[in-house]
């Protein structure tokens, strides 16, 4: 069974929402390694169980179904700007665009919930 989650800081009311099959597990992974976006939040408001809270939105029998319940919950709560932690719609390991990214270290352009690869600044 698979978990869409989301962590919030009870300071500022930001939130990172993702998916996993064992949410006990996550969540420590979470406290030694927050995603990158939130660790300037997990440093600055200490303790972390006191700060940030874990929440369960829904349970989905397949991964596909937590995929696809983890990309509309961020897009429908614009949680990859100032409201969130997320990068992206969904997992980076599931995003071409993020592949594309890393792979050739280039730069995005954001604008609102768009995010764009450019491809221009690839060198031959």
């Amino acid at each position: 069974m698979y978990a869409v989650y989301t962590i919030t800081c009870q300071q500022n009311g930001r939130m990172y929402a993702g998916y996993t099959n064992d949410i006990h597990k996550r969540w420590l992974a979470h406290k030694r390694s927050p995603p990158t976006r939130m660790r300037a939040d997990v440093m600055k408001y200490v303790p972390f169980d006191d700060n940030f809270k874990l929440h369960v939105h829904s349970r989905h029998y397949s991964v596909k179904g937590a995929k696809a319940a983890e990309h509309a919950f961020i897009a429908s709560n614009l949680l990859l700007r100032d409201r969130g932690y997320n990068l992206l719609t969904c997992a980076p390991g599931s995003s071409h665009l993020f592949w594309t990214m890393h792979t050739h270290g280039k730069l995005l352009s954001q604008r609102g919930n768009i995010v764009t690869f450019l491809p221009h600044l690839l060198k031959p």
